[in-house]
């Protein structure tokens, strides 16, 4: 957190993403929970720990997370402070009681993190263009510790001729879509523009769809077309 007052936005985004290599590379042998650790000095501890209250941060404003992490160290200032303890203070500022059980509980209570598969296509109808993404979770979950879903809003940037489109998709399925209205066809994704989120995404190449639905004298006339592959899309 320090980094983004000490340096800027970029410097963060650069510190997290070095975290985000350790983090990687230590779960790519051990996987493990934040929560009650296997190995307490470890990566997961520190660098996704740290990841987590990023995660957190963004789901609200600043002021209300650096309020949050004022209030739950002073309430403990002299003795140890605990997880269930930081949710409870956390609660005050994010929606209340209950309102962080998904968010602790894919984070910290069990482990790894989500794998995306990316897939969008463009449809221009009579009122305008829609840009339909499909986002698929493929993260492996045999090991009972990793979330089959993470339930998660994750932020992407549409480029089109007329500029970049910033939208949220609130990502709460193993595979989910959603379809937003952009003022013409979409060209390139980039996903998780300003670095919030902890995931991998595995697809980076795949085109872009253009899809037509017009009416005709026999009915819905449907053509598509491949547009780019994702030039802009960033990971």
């Amino acid at each position: 957190m320090r980094g983004r007052q000490l340096a800027g936005a970029e410097a963060l985004e650069s510190y997290m993403a070095t975290f985000k290599t350790y983090y990687f590379y230590e779960d790519s042998y051990y996987r493990y929970p934040l929560y009650d650790p296997d190995f307490l000095f470890g990566t997961t501890v520190y660098k996704k720990g740290a990841w987590v209250l990023h995660m957190l941060r963004h789901l609200g404003t600043d002021d209300d997370f650096f309020a949050m992490l004022r209030e739950y160290v002073e309430d403990d200032s002299d003795g140890l402070v605990t997880t269930e303890e930081l949710i409870s203070v956390a609660e005050g500022y994010y929606g209340g009681r209950g309102s962080l059980d998904d968010f602790f509980e894919q984070w910290v209570y069990m482990a790894g993190y989500p794998e995306y598969e990316v897939m969008l296509w463009n449809e221009e109808t009579s009122d305008g263009w829609l840009c339909h993404v499909q986002l698929s979770q493929v993260q492996d979950y045999s090991d009972d510790i990793t979330p089959e879903v993470f339930s998660t809003p994750v932020d992407l940037e549409l480029a089109t001729a007329g500029g970049a489109v910033a939208v949220v998709f609130d990502n709460d399925r193993r595979v989910d879509e959603q379809a937003f209205s952009v003022p013409s066809a979409v060209t390139g994704l980039n996903f998780d523009p300003d670095g919030w989120l902890l995931y991998k995404l595995l697809n980076s190449d795949a085109p872009v769809v253009v899809f037509t639905a017009a009416p005709g004298e026999d009915g819905v006339l449907v053509a598509w077309s491949i547009a780019v592959p994702y030039t802009h899309l960033r990971a």
